[in-house]
C-alpha cells in the first residue's frame, strides 16, 4: 500500500500506528531502489505500507510504478477526504479542491454543496 502526505499531515500519526504484520517503509529514509529490491526480491511475502511525505510522482519518473500498479494508494489528505464525502470516487478533481480549501472549510457552505454521486459513464 502506498501513502503520499506531501502536507505531512499524519507523519506524527504514522509513528504511532501499529498495524500487525505490516512494515512502514519511509521514503524519505529508504531510497526506491532499496524498497524495491527488499519488496520484489528479499521478502515476497511481506505486507508493506510504504509512505512518502512527498506528492505522488510522475509515471515516467516513478521508480516504483510498478508496484503501485498492483498495489493500493491510501489518501487521507483534506482533499480526498472531501472527494470521499462527496460521494466521488475518482481523483481527478483532488487539486481543484485543494485550491480551494477555505471554501471547504466553511462547515455551512460545505454542508450546501450538492452531492451528486458521480461515476464514469454515468449520464444524470
Amino acid at each position: 500500500m502506498f501513502w503520499n502526505d506531501p502536507q505531512r499531515e499524519f507523519e506524527e500519526a504514522l509513528a504511532t500506528l501499529a498495524v500487525p504484520d505490516i512494515k512502514v517503509l519511509h521514503l524519505d529514509k529508504e531510497g526506491a531502489l532499496a524498497v524495491k529490491i527488499r519488496v520484489e526480491r528479499e521478502d515476497l511475502i511481506g505486507r508493506y505500507l510504504i509512505y512518502s511525505p512527498t506528492p505522488e510522482p510522475d509515471t515516467d519518473e516513478d521508480w516504483l510504478l510498478d508496484i503501485r500498479l498492483y498495489s493500493h494508494t491510501f489518501r487521507a489528505d483534506r482533499a480526498s477526504i472531501i472527494l470521499d464525502d462527496l460521494g466521488l470516487i475518482t481523483q481527478a478533481l483532488r487539486i481543484h479542491i485543494e485550491e480551494r480549501k477555505k471554501f471547504f472549510d466553511n462547515k455551512e457552505r460545505f454542508k450546501k454543496a450538492p452531492v451528486t454521486g458521480y461515476a464514469p459513464g454515468h449520464r444524470g
